[in-house]
């Protein structure tokens, strides 16, 4: 049975999370995009629900930038979107949960 290549990474804790950014960065990517929250199509991740913590966020982020690339961060929640923006993420992706009070934080 042949596997199809993905382009999923799973990472848990920060030095996880390091190590899993180096690679996708050696191999040429030029951003790096997160998971800030579950998903439409990910049952096991609600929409509601945020993923990782702030010191793998930042982690990624720090990376990220010692390579001249930035971070982009799926999210639906404005709780989601918040917490990505702060700890360094340059791009939100979706952002249909977003409020009023989120969007001018942005």
């Amino acid at each position: 049975m042949h596997a199809e290549p993905s382009a999923t990474v799973h990472a848990d804790g920060s030095d996880e999370c390091i190590k899993a950014t180096r690679e996708e960065l050696r191999k040429g990517a030029n951003h790096i995009k997160i998971m800030g929250s579950g998903g439409v199509m990910t049952p096991t991740d609600p929409l509601d629900r945020g993923q990782y913590s702030e010191a793998e966020i930042r982690a990624i982020v720090e990376e990220s930038q010692r390579h001249g690339a930035c971070v982009c961060a799926h999210c639906h929640p404005a709780e989601a979107i918040r917490r990505c923006v702060e700890y360094g993420v340059r791009s939100i992706e979706h952002g249909t949960l977003i409020d009023g009070e989120t969007a001018a934080f942005v």
